[in-house]
């Protein structure tokens, strides 16, 4: 039997070849088989197994095998041979696809549900910039500039017509008469409040207000017509008074008097009638005329002359300066008295610090506003009726250092000229460190003592305590700041934020 098995590995090449050419024949069951003697005896299942034992396993595929047909060109790097022809080469991650490193200028190629693909892309990221990716056709395209639509021109202004030309650009034609805030309606006449409603701009008229002294011409020829902060102003003059309130001059120390249906305006310790043998005082500063025997004055313009006490204020610790006969003089004081005086009618503001958010809004000495002397310490634009600039502002004016009186306190004039509110603007005086700028009280604000946010646009006087917790004779200073928190349009006719004769009070000697 190892003899047979050994022949026919010998054998089966051979045996194979005879099967494919047809000369291998059957074996007979006849004895004469065994001397190998043709029969025509048909071949039984034993004859047909050991004629497949000595032909051995059917070798066909085999052959295919040992010799597979080549891709002619040689397959790339991502690709395998398969029957002729390159195909995906199986792969479990990118690198596999890929030569290493990468040449310039080639696309790479990805593992994609387990085979190498050849696509320009998978993902936005893969194409060059300013490309998307194609994930159906996975090839990076070149996106269109421009506008595609009106949609994609649109520029959140509802005053211009937004359009897309043929060549992808957008055009935004202005709408003629259109607005889109209160500051676009500006008709710039002072007595007009501009208001944008529905994107049209309107104007209001401010009652009482005027622009000249003809402008509130009465008709009436006994009446000076004046055109004042508060609007039109009717004062009597010559023969056409009836009451004393006719002939109100608004000269603050004088006298206005009606007599026999004429105005006089006499000064307090001069001579008020006349006649042949009483004529009207005269002094210094100022001569009377007669008029009807009544005596008037006009008001003194000399240094040293006054008509009231405010106008002679010495600037000396616990001095106050009295007005008599139109003359100025000073006495000393004891009990309470001043000890600091900032009268704000030095237009350089020697020695104070300004800080300010905006270029244009900021603190500064005017002459458009005061209550005496030559100015007034003033928040707003420099020489222009406003404080507003389309932007939220703020900014401080600290003064001079000076010594905390004891039992001290503050007493100055304030202007509040801004819309009503607690939120919308802030304002204040504080007391500060002078080396540091530190915060040592708060002594006034706009919504502790001004409940109503404003003063009207008028002078009001405020006192308020200084100094708790300090010792006398502590180096301050008082840090003035306003704050417009929230734009507001209606601010630009206003006067702002201002105060005016600062005096730091307390104990004297």
């Amino acid at each position: 039997m190892r003899v047979l098995q050994s022949l026919g590995r010998v054998a089966r090449p051979l045996v194979l070849l005879a099967v494919l050419t047809g000369c291998l024949q059957p074996v007979a069951e006849d004895p004469d088989a065994a001397n190998g003697f043709a029969t025509d005896a048909p071949q039984t299942s034993g004859d047909t197994a050991m004629a497949d034992q000595l032909a051995g396993p059917d070798t066909s595929d085999a052959g295919a095998d040992l010799f597979p047909t080549a891709c002619n060109p040689i397959c790339n790097l991502w690709q395998t041979c398969v029957e002729g022809s390159c195909a995906p080469k199986p792969c479990q991650k990118d690198a596999e696809c890929n030569e290493d490193p990468l040449p310039a200028a080639t696309e790479p190629h990805y593992c994609y549900q387990g085979k190498c693909q050849a696509w320009q892309c998978a993902k936005d990221a893969d194409c060059q910039q300013g490309q998307k990716c194609n994930t159906q056709l996975y090839t990076c395209y070149q996106v269109a500039t421009g506008c595609t639509s009106v949609a994609g021109c649109d520029d959140g202004s509802p005053c211009t017509t937004d359009s897309c030309e043929l060549d992808g650009k957008c055009t935004h034609k202005p709408i003629s008469g259109c607005c889109a805030k209160d500051f676009d309606c500006d008709d710039k006449d002072a007595c007009t409040t501009d208001l944008c409603q529905s994107g049209k701009c309107a104007s209001k008229s401010i009652a009482g207000c005027c622009k000249s002294d003809a402008a509130c011409d009465d008709g009436k020829g006994c009446t000076k017509d004046i055109c004042a902060s508060s609007g039109c102003q009717h004062i009597a003059a010559g023969l056409c008074c009836a009451t004393d309130a006719e002939c109100a001059d608004s000269e603050p120390g004088n006298l206005d008097k009606c007599v026999a249906g004429q105005c006089s305006h006499p000064w307090p310790g001069l001579a008020s009638s006349c006649g042949a043998g009483a004529a009207c005082t005269a002094n210094g500063c100022t001569t009377g005329s007669c008029g009807n025997g009544v005596c008037s004055y006009p008001a003194p313009s000399k240094a040293g002359c006054c008509t009231s006490a405010n106008q002679c204020n010495p600037f000396k610790k616990c001095v106050v300066g009295t007005c008599s006969a139109m003359t100025c003089g000073q006495q000393a004081v004891t009990g309470t008295g001043t000890h600091t005086w900032m009268p704000m009618d030095d237009g350089k503001m020697t020695g104070w610090v300004m800080t300010n958010s905006s270029k244009t809004v900021l603190f500064h000495q005017t002459s458009l506003t005061k209550v005496a002397g030559a100015g007034s310490l003033r928040y707003g634009i420099p020489n222009v009726i406003s404080f507003e600039d389309q932007l939220a502002n703020k900014g401080t004016a600290t003064s001079p250092a000076f010594a905390l009186p004891a039992k001290g306190s503050l007493k100055f004039q304030v202007l509040l000229d801004v819309s009503p509110g607690a939120a919308i603007h802030q304002a204040g005086v504080d007391l500060v460190n002078p080396a540091t700028g530190a915060l040592l009280a708060s002594l006034w604000s706009k919504n502790v003592q001004l409940q109503s946010g404003t003063t009207g646009g008028k002078w009001v006087e405020q006192t308020v305590p200084m100094g708790a917790g300090l010792a006398a004779g502590t180096q301050v200073a008082l840090k003035f700041w306003f704050d417009q928190v929230k734009y507001d349009t209606s601010n630009k006719q206003k006067m702002g934020f201002a105060v005016d004769e600062v005096e730091v009070r307390g104990e004297c000697l």
